[in-house]
């Protein structure tokens, strides 16, 4: 797929890895309708780049993800692709956690980021779909005439090119922060569970990952 001139949303794109995969998608020659909450930040961000317009709001309002489609066909004519970034993480443990911020966490990382996916599928709907596929429901998938039919489809490279903004991203962290903060973090989980009766950690090597798996003696 040509990505030249195409319109992309990249949601929570006001920094971190949201604010790379829009510097990449922009250098690959796409247009933005960049969504965040910092208003000031965002129009920065959109001189910076050109060709770039925002939304600037609170995702888990549910007006935004439409203000965000809206604001792609009114100053591009279309919205061909959505990047649903943005997301918070609250951890902690329950004596110390704030129930309140985790729900406030809840709505945006999975309400929020669905009512975006709802609304920009509904936008690809009215607009047609693919080349290869006319419609699929539960009961049969009608398939486009020849030659069109056998097409392979087209890879997510949107997707593609934000994993590699991501990667640079992660890759321009101190690593050794990170890898002594997973390390800490191994070793509060492990030390938790290792309280919970009946419960026995698989894999105890010195110098193993940061991932725990576990058996419980009385869970299938």
């Amino acid at each position: 797929m040509e990505l030249k001139d195409k319109v992309v949303a990249v949601t929570g794109a006001t920094s971190g890895i949201g604010l790379a995969v829009a510097h990449n998608l922009r250098s690959a020659g796409m247009k933005l309708v960049l969504a965040g909450r910092r208003e000031e930040r965002l129009k920065k961000i959109a001189a910076e780049l050109g060709q770039t317009a925002y939304v600037a709001g609170d995702m888990t309002d549910p007006a935004v993800p439409g203000r965000i489609v809206q604001k792609a066909l009114s100053e591009f004519g279309r919205c061909d692709a959505v990047i649903n970034n943005a997301g918070t993480i609250e951890m902690g443990s329950v004596e110390e956690i704030d129930i309140d911020r985790m729900c406030e966490m809840v709505r945006l990382n999975t309400e929020a980021a669905f009512r975006m996916i709802y609304v920009a599928l509904r936008h690809f709907r009215s607009v047609g779909g693919g080349d290869m596929i006319t419609s699929v429901t539960f009961e049969k998938t009608e398939f486009a005439a020849p030659p069109m039919r056998f097409e392979a489809g087209t890879p997510n490279i949107a997707g593609i090119i934000g994993m590699g903004a991501a990667i640079d991203w992660v890759a321009g962290l101190d690593q050794g922060g990170l890898a002594a903060h997973e390390d800490d973090l191994l070793a509060y989980g492990a030390a938790c569970l290792s309280e919970i009766p009946g419960l026995r950690i698989i894999g105890t090597a010195p110098d193993k990952a940061a991932v725990i798996s576990f058996v419980l003696n009385y869970a299938h």
